[in-house]
């Protein structure tokens, strides 16, 4: 999604996309406040761009932010890939905004952590010693069964590929 907004922090262009992300029709987004039709943090990066494009160090902004969910949303926070840039088109300064959707990748990363922190949990607690050893000899798990049996603390192990010999 894509909005434009003038030196006032008012949207005066906004696409499709973006009034499907903001569930508002492009009609009522033009002319709201920056910081309504997104966030108050939005507006404040976007005015901070617009002093620093006024000083002459112009610069643009790419960072991550949420919305709060909207009457047609499930119920969470959105992600957004978000990219802020302010040019001088005349007399007058423009604030473009692009956000990219990010929320479906967000919790399918969360949904493979979960059980990579559980078989992490289940080779750390074995009572069998585990040593996951890579092409290079470097130990990159070392349990605490291990431990138990071999006498090394997994931090004299790890990143330590000359330790691997010692057994």
């Amino acid at each position: 999604g894509i909005l434009m907004a003038d030196q006032s922090q008012r949207i005066v262009f906004v696409n499709s996309k973006m009034a499907e992300i903001l569930d508002c029709p492009k009609q009522e987004l033009i002319g709201q406040d920056l910081g309504e039709a997104l966030t108050p943090q939005h507006r404040r990066m976007a005015q901070d761009l617009c002093r620093k494009l006024e000083e002459g160090r112009p610069q643009e902004m790419q960072f991550c932010s949420t919305l709060d969910p909207r009457p047609t949303w499930p119920g969470e926070q959105r992600a957004f890939e978000t990219c802020m840039a302010v040019s001088r088109i005349g007399r007058n300064i423009l604030t473009c905004i692009y956000l990219r959707d990010l929320t479906e990748r967000v919790r399918t990363e969360r949904e493979l952590y979960k059980p990579n922190i559980f078989l992490q949990n289940v080779i750390r607690c074995s009572v069998d010693g585990i040593v996951v050893v890579d092409v290079k000899g470097n130990v990159l798990i070392f349990n605490e069964g291990a431990e138990r049996i071999l006498g090394y603390t997994t931090e004299e192990m790890v990143g330590h590929p000359e330790m691997l010999f010692r057994f």
